[in-house]
């Protein structure tokens, strides 16, 4: 089983089985930590990669693998998604590839609620408020360089990822998130800012 770009064994499943039945006074976060050290999960810098494997685990659990143990905080309650008029389906247009210029926008607070909405009502996974830093799939957000990743872990289409120009290395740290990707994660990486290559990229992977 793949999750979070990571493939799990049997084996590895019956172990998380068994540390949660043999050690009931365990916690989530203890739990992932245990798991990352018995695995060897771990960041390119070292460092455990508990976020990645706190995620899997509750997919685990939505799964039906294994049951965890119960949430020590109480869970935050997900705002109900508002539809309005702007979110409505629009008339169909048809246009020559080429003739439509692609333009990639930051969703800022501004027009983030149009964007939930607009992924609640069309996007396949619905909405789902997400720990930590928020963001859209569908979107270049600003160091959010972990996202075309976490896009290509979650489905088997195409993903491309455009690295930005920003931060203290100007966007060569993201160059190599998105491009040393794990193998089973495939994204189809371009160069810093080149915005216009994602878009011939994503119109030849159309026409093909």
């Amino acid at each position: 089983m793949q999750i979070c770009g990571r493939r799990f064994n049997a084996s590895e499943i019956d172990w998380i089985r068994s540390q949660i039945e043999t050690r009931p006074e365990l916690k989530r976060a203890e739990l992932s930590r245990l798991f990352c050290h018995y695995a060897e999960w771990r960041k390119p810098d070292g460092g455990l990669k508990e976020m990645s494997c706190r995620v899997a685990l509750l997919r685990m659990e939505a799964f039906g693998l294994l049951r965890l143990p119960a949430p020590t905080s109480n869970p935050v309650a997900v705002d109900r998604i508002k539809h309005t008029l702007q979110g409505n389906p629009q008339s169909d247009s048809f246009f020559k590839a080429g003739e439509v210029t692609l333009v990639f926008e930051p969703v800022v607070r501004k027009t983030s609620a149009l964007w939930n909405e607009l992924i609640d009502r069309y996007h396949y996974l619905g909405y789902r408020r997400m720990g930590g830093a928020q963001i859209i799939p569908g979107g270049i957000i600003e160091k959010a360089a972990a996202l075309p990743g976490s896009v290509a872990s979650l489905t088997d289409l195409p993903v491309i990822g455009v690295p930005l120009d920003v931060g203290p290395l100007h966007g060569v740290d993201a160059l190599y998130a998105i491009a040393q990707l794990p193998s089973g994660c495939p994204v189809g990486t371009v160069g810093i800012g080149n915005a216009k290559n994602a878009a011939h990229l994503a119109m030849r992977i159309l026409k093909a």
